[in-house]
């Protein structure tokens, strides 16, 4: 299967954890930031996860979620779920752009 990835403009937000099932939402991604005042400027967040970091990326590609990031296959599976209306709700209100967006878990 060959896939496109056409959303790493979007900007992953706690916001998309709004969509995220009740069961899950207190293990939910967050995100920490720290001082700017560093080398690395404003590239100074990351995701906290299930007990481990990893970094927000910006730009192209920037998207996090669409590998998995943690062991735990129901988590992950309200992540993706999360993520997957997270993306039609954006889409949707669009302005009548069609995309679609979706993550898949194998």
């Amino acid at each position: 299967m060959t896939v496109i990835d056409a959303d790493g403009h979007v900007e992953e937000s706690p916001a998309k954890f709004s969509f995220l099932a009740r069961e899950s939402y207190a293990r939910r991604p967050l995100p920490l930031g720290f001082d700017r005042d560093t080398a690395y400027g404003d590239a100074n967040a990351v995701w906290f996860i299930d007990g481990t970091t990893y970094l927000k990326l910006y730009g192209k590609g920037g998207v996090i979620f669409l590998t998995p990031t943690t062991d735990d296959l129901k988590l992950e599976a309200a992540l993706f779920k999360a993520y997957n209306n997270f993306m039609a709700d954006a889409c949707n209100s669009s302005s009548g752009l069609r995309l679609s967006s979706r993550r898949f878990i194998s």
